[in-house]
């Protein structure tokens, strides 16, 4: 994939557009594509100045599939490698970082102003800007780092667990909507219509009384699988849990961290998260858990907080070195004894038992924790596990 510079006589300026280089059958295809302006220069653009960003323009995911006949023959020259192909000639050179190619007009000898085509195709990120853009493997790593650093910070500030899942609310109630008795429900289309745009983390603040109105809504799974396969549409089974996690992710970033763990909850109890994995059933439920222990922290409730992430480090898939570090801290900047803890966390661990919707739960300084396991355990085997963690030896 590349870019083309199209000289012709009496423009001021050459046109600039994207170009695809093809390789098949020994065959050769050298084309300028000038399609969708806005798309064109979409790809221009980041070519030219943020080169790392052009696989997510539209135009260079419909050219990498698309399929560009080969015609062309080549031959090797001393200097170069010369390309006939039935309307140009063209003559290739390069290095271990880019390849050049100057096309012209193969009929160029009965035109006095042909049309020539500059070409110039990025093998690696590595070596020389030839544009002078800010396109050096070194400014390309600092943009890079760049974009992390500002993916945290929108992360914190506009958190969104599932992200572009969430914008499934949107497909699913376009799904049902269509179907009886959901085709009939006013309220369900309404929301449907004010919902036009893909629900990214920057507009949920858009939607919070849609999301409400949603989990209130009465959309009966019994009703759903007659219509839709279940772990199949799983759009149309997780309205309410995205819903529900969403308005939570909102009031966390909003630091109502009261709200947060009410929608949180809701989100686990009243409207659980369907997946044909029961693996991404318990990773969303842990998610879940951890910001239950974050919102509590930062709402002042810290036993509720160490509670929760205790519980992600009695059984968890894969939170548990998360739930360690974070708890850490929290005990350094709370000055917390150690041996105190200890002793808590032996009375909470002789408390567990079965919960609701699948839950274990248990008592830590007079509150009520939950965790949801993969396999349920017994309460000696829980002990005994925990016991042997290196989170309670550093106790």
């Amino acid at each position: 994939m590349g870019i083309a510079f199209v000289i012709s006589q009496g423009d001021e300026k050459p046109i600039i557009v994207p170009a695809k280089f093809s390789f098949e059958n020994e065959m050769v295809n050298i084309s300028a594509v000038n399609t969708n302006e806005t798309d064109t220069q979409d790809y221009v653009q980041k070519y030219l100045h943020t080169i790392e960003k052009i696989g997510g323009t539209n135009l260079f995911r419909k050219m990498m599939l698309a399929e560009f006949e080969a015609e062309g023959k080549y031959v090797e020259n001393k200097t170069e490698i010369s390309v006939n192909e039935p309307l140009s000639l063209s003559f290739v050179r390069g290095n271990s970082d880019w390849m050049y190619i100057v096309s012209i007009d193969n009929k160029y000898d009965k035109d006095p102003y042909p049309r020539i085509i500059i070409y110039a195709f990025k093998i690696s990120l590595l070596g020389e800007d030839i544009f002078k853009s800010g396109n050096s493997i070194e400014n390309i790593e600092d943009r890079r780092q760049q974009l992390i650093a500002k993916s945290k910070s929108e992360s914190n500030k506009f958190p969104l667990y599932h992200d572009f899942r969430t914008d499934e609310i949107r497909d699913g109630l376009a799904k049902i909507i269509k179907v009886e008795p959901f085709k009939s429900d006013k309220g369900l289309i309404e929301i449907s219509k004010k919902i036009e745009e893909p629900i990214t983390r920057y507009n949920t603040i858009n939607y919070l009384e849609e999301f409400k109105s949603l989990l209130s809504a009465n959309i009966s799974k019994v009703v759903l699988e007659k219509h839709f396969q279940p772990f199949e549409e799983e759009e149309v089974f997780n309205i309410k849990h995205l819903a529900s996690h969403a308005l939570a992710d909102y009031y966390f970033g909003a630091k109502q961290y009261e709200l947060a763990i009410d929608y949180y909850k809701k989100s686990i109890f009243e409207f659980p998260y369907e997946e044909s994995s029961g693996t991404g059933v318990v990773q969303d439920a842990e998610r879940i858990i951890y910001d239950i222990a974050k919102a509590n922290y930062y709402a002042g409730k810290k036993e509720e907080a160490y509670g929760f992430l205790i519980s992600l480090m009695i059984d968890s898939q894969r939170n548990y070195d998360l739930a360690s570090k974070t708890i850490n801290e929290f005990f350094e900047a709370e000055k917390e004894d150690k041996k105190i803890v200890k002793k808590d966390i032996d009375k909470a661990l002789k408390t567990i038992k079965k919960g609701n919707n699948y839950s274990q739960i248990f008592t830590f300084r007079k509150k009520e924790i939950f965790f949801f396991p993969m396999m349920p355990f017994s309460q000696k085997e829980y002990e005994k596990s925990f016991k042997e963690s290196e989170f309670y030896k550093s106790l």
